[in-house]
C-alpha cells in the first residue's frame, strides 16, 4: 500500500468532502505525545491515555498509538449510548501487527450482550471477527480465516442494508446477509478492549474513524488508499508538516510518507 502524509495535529475537516458524510468520530492519531487521543469529527470525543496501556509512539508509519503494557486499552467513548449506532455502521482503523502471535487482540469494543460492537484482528484462532449485536456467526458475527494480519493493514468493517462485511486493504475479504441492530448500552468504547496476552499486545494504531452509516465498497477502497483525504489541506508555506516557531521560523515537525510529493502533485 502507498503511505500519505498523515495531517498535522489541529488540521480541520472538509465536511464537505464526501467521506466526512456521516463521520462521527475521527481520531488521526497525530500528536506524537501527551496523553489525549483527539477526535477530529464535530462530536470532540477526545481520548484520554493516561490510565491505560497505551501511548503516543513512532514506528514506520509515524506517529501512532501503540500497546506498553499488557490488557492495554484507551476509552474513546465513556457512555456509548450517546455515540455509537445502533444499527448501519463503518469503523475503518489502520493498524500495525508488530509480531506474528496469536493473541486475542480486540482491536476495538467495550459494549458486551446484544449491545456488542467488537472486532479481533485476529483472535487467538488466527480468525478475524466482527461482532455486532451478539456474536451468532452469519447474523450477528461475521469471522474470516486465512488473512495475513502480522505488519501494517487498513481494516473496514460495516453492517447495514447490505449486511455485514470485512475490508482488508479496502478489498472484500467476509461478508453475509445478516443486519443486526444492537440493544442500547452505555458502556464505554474504544481501543483494545479486553486484550487478553501473557505478555504485552503489540497493535499500533494510525487512525480510527467511525461513521453512522455504511460505506460502499468504493469509499473504503479510497479510505485505504488515502485515509486522510478529508482533511484540509495543509497551507502552502506549511507543506512538509506541522510546524513549530523557531526563531521565527518554521520548523516542520510532522511526519512524511513516501513517496514524497511536490505541491502540485510531481515527485521531488
Amino acid at each position: 500500500m502507498s503511505f500519505k502524509l498523515k495531517p498535522p495535529l489541529g488540521s480541520r475537516l472538509n465536511t464537505s468532502h464526501p467521506l466526512a458524510r456521516g463521520l462521527i468520530g475521527c481520531w488521526a492519531m497525530n500528536e506524537r505525545t501527551g496523553m489525549l487521543v483527539t477526535d477530529s469529527s464535530p462530536r470532540r470525543n477526545h481520548g484520554d491515555l493516561t490510565a491505560f496501556g497505551l501511548r503516543h509512539k513512532l514506528n514506520n508509519t509515524g506517529n501512532v498509538v501503540g500497546y506498553s503494557a499488557i490488557f492495554p486499552k484507551v476509552v474513546l467513548i465513556a457512555d456509548s449510548s450517546l455515540f455509537l449506532p445502533l444499527d448501519n455502521i463503518s469503523i475503518v482503523l489502520g493498524i500495525k501487527k508488530q509480531d506474528a502471535v496469536l493473541r486475542t487482540n480486540k482491536a476495538f469494543g467495550g459494549p458486551s450482550g446484544d449491545g456488542v460492537c467488537n472486532a479481533f484482528v485476529p483472535f487467538s484462532n488466527g480468525n478475524v471477527y466482527w461482532d455486532f449485536a451478539g456474536s451468532v456467526e452469519g447474523s450477528t458475527r461475521l469471522s474470516v480465516a486465512g488473512l495475513t494480519t502480522t505488519g501494517y493493514h487498513n481494516w473496514a468493517f460495516t453492517t447495514g442494508p447490505a449486511g455485514m462485511k470485512i475490508f482488508q486493504d479496502g478489498l472484500l475479504r467476509a461478508s453475509n446477509a445478516g443486519t443486526p441492530t444492537r440493544t442500547l448500552s452505555n458502556d464505554s468504547f474504544g481501543l483494545g478492549y479486553d486484550s487478553v496476552g501473557t505478555t504485552s499486545d503489540t497493535i499500533d494504531y494510525s487512525y480510527f474513524y467511525v461513521y453512522d452509516r455504511q460505506l460502499t465498497s468504493n469509499e473504503i477502497a479510497s479510505l485505504s488508499t488515502d485515509p486522510y483525504q478529508m482533511f484540509e489541506p495543509e497551507p502552502i508555506w506549511l507543506f512538509g508538516g506541522q510546524g513549530a516557531a523557531v526563531g521565527g521560523a518554521v520548523a516542520p515537525t510532522s511526519i512524511f510518507y513516501g513517496p514524497f510529493v511536490g505541491p502540485f502533485g510531481g515527485p521531488i
